[in-house]
């Protein structure tokens, strides 16, 4: 997988912005968008759903309904894009179509091969709604949080606390997590 920001063979600076997808077409329109020569990248995790009777660890969107793709502002043609099969929208600012921040899309693939070294292993301290805890591995590895809510017995859903005072929702393996002191 590419870099975020990358040359082409005629020195045309390629910027990775993100894409709204229809509801579970995530996959649908990776296909579709890579088919039509465009250079995608879909974040992955593994999650246990509950299928009749059992459980089954199945692959999951990371962050369902959203899909990156990487473009040149110049020099590639985006009409085709929203009319893709799996398409909703790219994601805008108003007019300004959203560029994802340096680094973000390199940080993510990280992640996943970090998630993919860890495999199975799970939290031994059962955590609930309000504890306070430390992101021990990914690319929000060393952040604290609260958990607001559990969607499933491996991933939960936190309130991030930035430096900058901002807080943000992110939703991780429960495996990730360790109580903070």
């Amino acid at each position: 997988m590419e870099s975020l920001a990358t040359e082409n063979e005629y020195g045309v600076l390629r910027k990775w912005f993100l894409i709204y997808c229809k509801p579970n077409q995530e996959k649908t329109a990776e296909s579709n968008l890579y088919r039509q020569g465009y250079n995608v990248y879909l974040p992955m995790m593994m999650v246990r759903r509950r299928r009749n009777t059992r459980y089954e660890i199945v692959p999951a969107a990371m962050f369902p309904r959203y899909l990156f793709i990487q473009l040149c502002e110049e020099s590639d043609d985006w009409t085709p894009i929203r009319s893709t099969v799996g398409v909703a929208n790219m994601v805008r600012f108003g007019k300004v179509v959203a560029e994802v921040p340096d680094g973000l899309v390199e940080d993510l693939q990280l992640f996943q091969k970090e998630q993919k070294e860890l495999g199975d292993e799970t939290n031994a301290a059962k955590l609930k709604k309000g504890d306070r805890v430390k992101i021990i591995a990914g690319v929000a590895k060393d952040y604290r949080g609260v958990i607001i809510s559990k969607s499933s017995s491996e991933r939960v859903l936190l309130l991030l606390e930035t430096a900058a005072g901002y807080t943000a929702k992110m939703q991780l393996p429960e495996a990730w997590l360790e109580e903070a002191e």
